[in-house]
């Protein structure tokens, strides 16, 4: 299993992170606090060019447009954990996480869930 943990890596997000959508054998990405500037679509366009990627979990404070799309049933391919971390202010110094929306699907359907983090 290839897995591939980002966090506090400054401004990599602005930088390119679409870059690692030619990392095709990913199967679990994780970008924590990388600063803003992933575009809206890039859950959709990972799970379309990363054909091993079962799970990506994405801060909102990281998104360019304020939120991230997320694919349908029929369109995540193999994709099937998505967690999208609300942050709290960074006025402590260290982001932490206010809640997650998190989104499983089974083979049937979709199953959202709100998950309260540390604070």
């Amino acid at each position: 299993m290839k897995t591939w943990f980002f966090r506090e890596c400054g401004d990599i997000t602005v930088d390119g992170v679409s870059s690692l959508l030619n990392c095709i054998a990913l199967e679990d990405l994780l970008l924590r606090h990388n600063g803003p500037g992933i575009p809206r679509n890039f859950i959709l366009d990972a799970s379309e060019k990363m054909p091993m990627l079962r799970k990506i979990s994405l801060d909102m404070c990281d998104a360019s447009d304020g939120d991230f799309d997320t694919p349908d049933y029929g369109n995540r391919y193999f994709l099937s954990s998505v967690t999208l971390a609300r942050c709290l202010s960074e006025a402590r110094r260290q982001p932490v996480h206010k809640k997650s929306l998190v989104l499983v699907w089974n083979s049937n359907n979709v199953i959202r869930t709100v998950v309260k983090e540390r604070l």
